[in-house]
């Protein structure tokens, strides 16, 4: 049985691919000291080849035997895992098919694992196209009243911006944040608080500029 084939199984977060169907994504462990493939090399490829990529450094656990780094890997078309195998150098055993996406993303902190040990998002490598779908995963750790208090606080920092500048802004903010679903269901809530706060923003801009030019 090759080395991580046997962490995976008991972490039940993925299963085995079949020979003749194509696939997403891919989960994998690689181990620094392997001697079935170069570690830095395979990253490296992962970073090149794969658009979607994520991973984490973890810490042995009490019933593993050494540190091991999780990978998620995503392709926008399916692929077979051979092929997958291949291009990355590790053996086709090493590469498995997430049970859900969402909790293998979770996994890779410990989250929902509370007797392992934690780690803080900011150790999570991710590449930039993958970010939005990964931090989704996380999306539900923070309650709406957060999420609202977020959004209020973006339209404060940003009130030197017309109301149009200023929406153009938020939802690229709302979307890079994950934070649509609470945006659309108090969206006219939003956009009236936006033009209440740019209006007086205006306002005062103009009376402190009239009163600088003619006192």
């Amino acid at each position: 049985m090759f080395e991580n084939e046997d962490l995976i199984k008991k972490d039940k977060q993925g299963r085995f691919p079949k020979d003749d169907t194509r696939y997403r994504t891919f989960i994998f462990v690689l181990y620094k000291d392997s001697e079935s493939y170069d570690y830095e090399e395979v990253l490296n490829t992962m970073k090149g080849e794969c658009k979607y990529w994520v991973y984490i450094e973890h810490k042995a656990e009490k019933n593993e035997l050494k540190d091991h780094t999780h990978c998620i890997i995503y392709y926008d078309n399916p692929r077979f895992a051979d092929s997958v195998a291949n291009k990355l150098g590790i053996p086709k055993n090493f590469l498995q098919i997430p049970l859900s996406t969402r909790g293998c993303m979770r996994y890779l902190t410990h989250i929902d694992y509370p007797d392992k040990i934690q780690y803080d998002l900011q150790m999570v490598n991710v590449s930039t196209s993958f970010m939005k779908r990964f931090y989704e995963a996380y999306n539900d750790e923070k309650i709406d009243i957060e999420i609202l208090q977020d959004i209020y606080q973006f339209i404060n920092d940003n009130t030197n911006l017309d109301s149009v500048d200023l929406e153009v802004q938020l939802s690229l903010f709302v979307c890079s944040s994950s934070y649509n679903r609470i945006f659309k269901a108090y969206y006219n809530t939003i956009t009236k608080y936006i033009k209440e706060k740019c209006t007086t923003s205006y306002n005062i801009y103009y009376v402190n500029f009239y009163f600088f030019i003619y006192r």
